[in-house]
């Protein structure tokens, strides 16, 4: 029943960002609990993050704010380059202008966007990370984010790896 909750919401974020044009690219817990799980609802997500292009974030942001999704209070541990908002039902969205806190981290990301690979949510058609993108970009996000400490970013990693 969670996921289909997620599922929904994700839907609804996803469908007005490509309605409205604006280029993304669906990161971590959305995507890897169909791309890289045997099943989603073993993935557990508490948020959705979304790639998009420095200059599309206002953009995206006032889309996504059309779509029910209004602006965050500051939220501890929103990296510069984010942008935070929050779904009425209290799930938040982020979307990321880089992939990582740390700019030394930070891949070209024009090689990232350009080797990004489809990803289906139901019947729409998105895109995602390639697998060693995504894998390198779990591990990355290990190594510098709070959160390092669960051991969410091994599961993903592991998933990553067999899939």
């Amino acid at each position: 029943i969670r996921w289909q909750r997620y599922e929904a919401i994700c839907r609804r974020a996803f469908g007005a960002l490509r309605e409205a044009g604006v280029p993304f690219l669906v990161l971590k817990g959305a995507a890897l609990s169909l791309a890289a799980y045997a099943g989603p609802e073993l993935r557990h997500s508490h948020d959705i993050d979304v790639l998009v292009r420095q200059e599309d974030r206002g953009r995206a942001a006032a889309v996504l704010s059309d779509a029910g999704f209004a602006p965050m209070p500051s939220r501890a541990g929103t990296a510069a380059g984010t942008t935070a908002l929050i779904d009425r039902s209290h799930l938040p969205l982020e979307l990321h202008t880089r992939l990582y806190r740390l700019l030394h981290y930070d891949p070209p990301l024009a090689a990232v966007w350009e080797s990004a690979v489809p990803w289906r949510l139901g019947e729409a058609t998105l895109r995602t990370l390639a697998p060693e993108d995504h894998f390198v970009y779990v591990c990355g996000q290990a190594a510098c984010s709070a959160s390092r400490d669960t051991p969410k970013w091994a599961a993903d990693a592991f998933a990553l790896a067999s899939s």
